[in-house]
């Protein structure tokens, strides 16, 4: 009897050391990367206007390899890290570092946003959201500056801008292209769009501020003279 109590109580401690491995391991598993909830935290950085390194570091985790990467129909959590990656190049002006990208080469860096942005609006071409995200994209470059306006404007004049960020570039394509209506009219539906601690997303306005004018002096106060 005593023997067949000791072989159970061996055989349930063997079985129960594996049981614990499988729990160690789940937990271990558990504090790895988490693709979908870093891919939702670079959404949040994005729209608050953080920092955009912050967001090329966060994606890195669980995309490090994503610089490379191509869109696919197939891996659209992928690809909502590549809009999101193709975002914060662009709106760093190229200048940002990590997952491959070197500050220094901002021309290259906004090259590969741009050429991003196009493929994943290849896969979704009628994605008014996503086309404002391409326009974006393209008003960092002076070579594609021109094709951002005409994108931003044929979406504005069917109110499908939802991104502050695309109103802001639309915002400055009109400015310089003199059109000083239609920049205020962006940029109030950007401010619009916006909380006051995202207000610095729309730049500043576009119309002049008046200069206060210059006492003349007729009308400068006089400095009493010392006798």
């Amino acid at each position: 009897m005593k023997r067949l109590l000791a072989l159970g109580m061996l055989l349930s401690a063997f079985v129960a050391r594996p049981a614990d491995a499988c729990i160690r391991e789940m937990a271990v598993h558990d504090v790895g990367p988490n693709p979908a909830a870093e891919v939702a935290s670079t959404d949040t950085l994005l729209e608050n206007g953080k920092s955009n390194a912050s967001v090329i570091a966060t994606l890195a985790k669980s995309f490090p390899a994503l610089k490379s990467a191509p869109a696919d129909p197939g891996q659209p959590l992928r690809n909502h890290a590549l809009r999101n990656a193709a975002l914060a190049v662009a709106r760093s002006k190229g200048a940002v570092n990590g997952m491959g990208f070197k500050a220094s080469e901002t021309t290259t860096n906004l090259a590969w946003a741009a050429a991003t942005m196009r493929a994943l609006f290849a896969l979704r071409p009628n994605d008014a959201s996503l086309e404002a995200d391409v326009a974006e994209v393209l008003a960092k470059s002076g070579s594609t500056k021109d094709e951002a306006f005409t994108r931003l404007t044929a979406l504005a004049e069917k109110d499908l801008i939802g991104s502050p960020q695309a109103l802001a570039e639309l915002t400055r394509l009109r400015k310089d292209r003199g059109d000083t209506d239609g920049a205020k009219a962006s940029f109030e539906k950007c401010r619009s769009m916006t909380t006051p601690a995202q207000a610095s997303v729309c730049g500043e306005s576009p119309v002049a501020k008046p200069v206060p004018a210059k006492p003349s002096a007729a009308t400068a106060p006089r400095t009493p003279s010392r006798s």
